[in-house]
């Protein structure tokens, strides 16, 4: 995986490269962005950057060392990674004893924290007292989507790097080189996918090609007239779908966005949802501008909520009941 190999990014790798050539690598960087934009595979590539035998400002991605990387077994790159959705100190301690040995093939050590944010308190406190005095022949690289959950202390001893989402183009080319699909579902899941590849390649594709229209109308027919079919709705999410509430949260997001661009804009190449054109421009005549945008807004303030760990289910109570406030909504499938 060198640096040519990875779409967008630009500036980051620029930054990244400048330093390889300069032989001034910092100890310790901080990637930061978005899940599933690239972070892990730019941390994959300066490992293979540094470890390459050509000792160049990128990998050549051919001699053994190389391999090794791309196939986590160098025992130079060491990943940690959070078990049962957390990373705790034994795991930090144990890197600490095993970095005081001297690098067994490479002239250096590369660690990359996986979800950094993660870290349980006594193992960040752990992993503070290593970027105070790391190592002299390491490089550290911390990936997470939540610096705002790591101690500050820590950020500011990391060289942090700011990854953005993909433009929807280089999002299609990610997702074509992985799928090799149709080239009117790679549009769809890039335009759905938010500039996020990885997360794109991760939908359950029959939920964003074929339960999209039922489960859009499903929630436009909530009303506040049969309260007891709100709560069923909300009951059924919470124990069928409740590993995928925040994607289904966002499906029904997107559907609102689209619904206020079309209203505003009447342009169809600026929707998400390409595929449902005929329904927006129905549903869109229906509803006012007002309703999709205070809808959109009641949606995100609830991945909000679930981000901070709120209550499945009263978090959907709370949402379909705001959804309903404005009454019953159009049948649009039938």
């Amino acid at each position: 995986m060198s640096f040519g190999k990875i779409i967008g990014h630009t500036r980051q790798i620029r930054i990244l490269r400048s330093a390889l050539k300069a032989r001034r690598l910092p100890h310790a960087y901080l990637f930061e962005g978005p899940d599933g934009i690239g972070k892990r595979r730019v941390a994959l590539a300066l490992a293979q950057a540094i470890q390459c035998t050509r000792q160049d400002d990128n990998a050549c991605g051919l001699c053994e060392s190389c391999r090794k990387v791309e196939e986590h077994t160098h025992p130079d790159v060491w990943w940690v990674e959070p078990e049962k959705n957390a990373i705790r100190i034994d795991v930090i301690r144990q890197l600490q004893r095993d970095m005081n040995f001297e690098p067994l093939e490479g002239s250096g050590r590369v660690i990359i924290v996986d979800e950094a944010d993660t870290m349980l308190h006594n193992a960040a406190n752990a992993m503070l007292k290593t970027l105070e005095e790391p190592p002299g022949a390491s490089t550290m690289v911390l990936i997470t989507s939540r610096p705002q959950q790591l101690l500050p202390t820590i950020v500011s001893r990391c060289q942090r790097l700011a990854f953005g989402p993909l433009t929807k183009e280089m999002a299609s080319q990610v997702i074509a080189r992985q799928i090799g699909d149709d080239p009117g579902i790679v549009a769809l899941l890039a335009s759905l996918s938010g500039g996020s590849p990885g997360r794109a390649l991760a939908f359950d594709r029959e939920l964003f090609l074929e339960e999209r229209p039922p489960l859009i109308e499903e929630v436009e027919r909530c009303s506040l007239n049969n309260v007891k079919e709100i709560f069923k709705l909300a009951e059924k999410l919470d124990k069928e779908r409740k590993a995928e509430i925040s994607i289904i949260l966002e499906i029904l997001q997107c559907w609102y966005r689209d619904l206020a661009v079309y209203q505003v804009t009447g342009n169809p190449e600026q929707l998400i949802n390409v595929d449902l054109l005929p329904i927006i421009q129905k549903v869109a005549g229906q509803e006012s501008l007002e309703l999709a945008i205070s809808r959109f807004e009641a949606i995100g303030k609830t991945l909000r909520n679930l981000d901070r760990n709120a209550n499945v289910r009263l978090s959907l109570d709370v949402l379909l009941l705001g959804l309903s406030a404005a009454g019953r909504g159009p049948s649009f499938i039938q």
